[in-house]
This record gives C-alpha cells, sequence and structure tokens, in this order.
C-alpha cells in the first residue's frame, strides 16, 4: 500500500513533462555530408520522431549503437529502397546509425533529446520489478487471488 502511492505520483509526473515538453523536439540528425552517402536520403520527419531512409538503391539493413550503452545494438534487416524507423523505442542520448547498401556502409548521429513516454513505462516498470512490486494489470494481479 506504501508503494502504490509514490508510484502513482511518478507516473502523473511522467504525464505532465510529457505534455510541457510536447512542443519541443523530439530529435536531431547530424547527416553523412560525403559525396558518397548523398545517393541515400537520411532526414527525420516533420515532427522529428521518425527517421526516414530512401534510396534508389535498396538498403539491405541498417542497425543502430546506443554511445551510452555500447552492448546495445538495435538491427533492422530493411532489403527494401526505402525505411521508416520510429525514434521512440531508442531511449534518450547519441545514437550512431549505420545504413549498409553494399558495399557501402553509411554512417551518420541521431540524437534523441527527450525520452518517449514508451521509455519512461519500460524504465518505471523494471525499476519497480527490482523492488520486488507486482506490475501488471489489475486483470493479471486479480487472476493472482
Amino acid at each position: 500500500m506504501k508503494n502504490i502511492a509514490p508510484c502513482f505520483l511518478l507516473m502523473v509526473c511522467c504525464c505532465l513533462s510529457t505534455t510541457i515538453n510536447a512542443q519541443s523536439e523530439f530529435a536531431s540528425i547530424r547527416k553523412n555530408k560525403n559525396f558518397r552517402a548523398s545517393e541515400l536520403f537520411h532526414d527525420l520527419n516533420k515532427t522529428k520522431d521518425t527517421l526516414v531512409l530512401r534510396s534508389s538503391k535498396k538498403i539491405n539493413y541498417a542497425y543502430a549503437i546506443d554511445t551510452e550503452n555500447n552492448s546495445q545494438k538495435t538491427e533492422f534487416y530493411i532489403d527494401s529502397n526505402s525505411f521508416k524507423i520510429p525514434l521512440n523505442q531508442f531511449g534518450k542520448g547519441k545514437h550512431v546509425f549505420v545504413a549498409v547498401q553494399p558495399p557501402k556502409q553509411i554512417v551518420f548521429v541521431v540524437n534523441v533529446l527527450q525520452e518517449s513516454s514508451e521509455m519512461k513505462l519500460k524504465r518505471l516498470k523494471s525499476a519497480l520489478q527490482e523492488q520486488g512490486t507486482v506490475v501488471g494489470t489489475d486483470e493479471e494481479n486479480d487472476d493472482d487471488n
């Protein structure tokens, strides 16, 4: 019962911070300016929450490495001329992206400037699980009784 009040307060704060930050940019991109990389269009959409990749040649795959946590590598198997990567699955910080168009590997950087509500919820759930607090829906908790 003691854990419910702080958890509720934390969720209310997360919701309010998301509403307040809704007007600020979600991410920024540092494009590869090399002329050999000019065949690959790599930019953010208008809302700056999705990375757009497009090329006249096939993009085999892409991957991103979180520079804050080098062991976290996210791969995308594309095998197409265009692809959109939602940035809400990445935590706040610098992410190095590599788009592979054999024999080229085009490298660029995306800075996620704020954490998405999905990432905040994941972090909250993992913190609660570490404390031993039951995390789930009311239906899941009712099944335990």
